[in-house]
């Protein structure tokens, strides 16, 4: 996912964005995980994980 909205955000600002995924065909447990990046730099913070069941 590639936020196209530029906007500045300083060190402890929040914010808010949304995704929509498409789920996999296949029934399971999976994994999302989202990670902060700057032009093709990984920022080493926290990883968002979100763990999902397809039913």
């Amino acid at each position: 996912m590639v936020w196209e909205q530029v906007k500045d955000v300083n060190p402890g600002d929040k914010v808010e964005n949304s995704a929509k995924i498409k789920a996999p065909k296949a029934v399971g447990e999976y994994i999302i995980e989202f990670d902060m990046v700057q032009e093709q730099v990984v920022l080493v913070a926290e990883t968002l994980r979100l763990d999902v069941v397809v039913e």
